[in-house]
């Protein structure tokens, strides 16, 4: 009997050593195989087809390369502001990556150039949500918003059409329209003599220090953009991938309204003497000012309503009106971070 129990303790003993081992085994097995293994990422692909245009028709170049895809970090949104939106969300404009993205703020954290046919990939890219920017000198910016990657799967944005850039300055007699996902380039002071249109998506770079001067109505309106809001900012270091933000000496000088205005959905960032509107009646809704020496200035025979705008980062007042006091209304709009309202 004494045998017996002498065995039994003895198998028991051996039994517990035995399943110390197989886990010690297992932990070390699971242990090497999780240090080892890599972590899955995620691929984005697509292509870009660059437009050329003729005065008979548009077709697409047989050279697609050289267009840099670079991928950024999301922008990270003013929690003052998001906060305001989620609690009043009928006060000021709804702020998102397409209203606070900008491309020169930050550095990238993935780049490459297109191949000849127009086509890209980034691999080993961590899941998670991006920015991309799409730039070529002499072509229009586009940028591609969330883009949400997948650990092991491949992303395809598809084939993205892209646009000449188109240059102006001066003095243009006729009427014109800002067109919608198109990136104009101003490049010295000028002026607009007849009305002109901005559509939804348009985007308005000013050379530092420039000014842009409106003698007729200034219109703006909704078009079939994938972006909400047509756009004015400094060109400053437009195409560069380095992380260089705009800086107040490269700030456009002045936006000059003479006429009245019908504007809609727009943004209009670095601009150091702000919009300033001598004439004529003036209607503004869904409109951000941000980044500004000075912010909208009404002359004393302007009619100004003002609706849901949002002023941020200012300088100095954010509206200056001379004129008498039922000429001037505001109403749900967001004024934050300015040196006077």
């Amino acid at each position: 009997m004494r045998d017996l129990k002498m065995n039994l303790a003895s198998l028991k003993l051996t039994s517990l050593l035995l399943c110390l081992v197989v886990g010690t085994l297992l932990i070390f097995v699971t242990g090497c195989k999780s240090s080892t293994e890599p972590e899955k990422t995620a691929t984005l692909i697509g292509k870009i087809k660059l437009e050329s245009e003729t005065k008979l028709k548009s077709q697409s170049l047989t050279d697609n390369s050289g267009v840099t895809v670079a991928l950024y970090r999301t922008a990270v949104l003013d929690t003052t502001i998001a906060r305001i939106n989620t609690i009043h969300p009928n006060i000021g404009v709804i702020i998102n990556q397409e209203t606070e993205f900008d491309h020169r703020n930050q550095a990238p954290l993935f780049t490459t150039t297109t191949n000849i046919a127009g086509e890209f990939s980034i691999a080993s890219i961590p899941a998670g949500a991006y920015n991309a920017a799409i730039l070529k000198n002499g072509w229009s910016v586009k940028y591609l918003y969330n883009v949400s990657l997948t650990a092991g799967l491949t992303s395809d944005v598809g084939e993205l059409l892209v646009k000449p850039s188109i240059s102006l300055s001066g003095y243009i007699a006729n009427d014109y329209t800002f067109q919608a996902d198109r990136t104009y380039l101003i490049n010295t002071t000028t002026s607009f003599a007849s009305p002109v249109v901005i559509e939804t998506g348009a985007r308005i770079y000013v050379a530092a220090n420039e000014s842009v001067k409106f003698y007729s109505m200034l219109t703006a309106f909704s078009s079939n953009s994938v972006e909400k809001f047509w756009k004015f900012d400094s060109s400053q270091n437009l195409y560069q991938t380095t992380g260089a933000p705009v800086d107040s000496t490269s700030y456009i000088s002045e936006i000059d309204v003479y006429q009245g205005c019908l504007l809609n959905s727009g943004l209009i960032r670095n601009i150091r003497y702000g919009v300033n509107v001598s004439g004529g009646n003036c209607t503004i809704s869904s409109f951000e000012l941000r980044d500004f020496g000075s912010g909208f200035y009404f002359d004393q025979n302007v009619n100004a309503q003002l609706s849901n705008l949002s002023i941020r980062n200012g300088g100095s007042k954010g509206i200056h009106a001379m004129g008498y006091a039922d000429s001037l209304r505001v109403e749900k709009s967001i004024f934050s971070n300015n040196y006077e309202g």
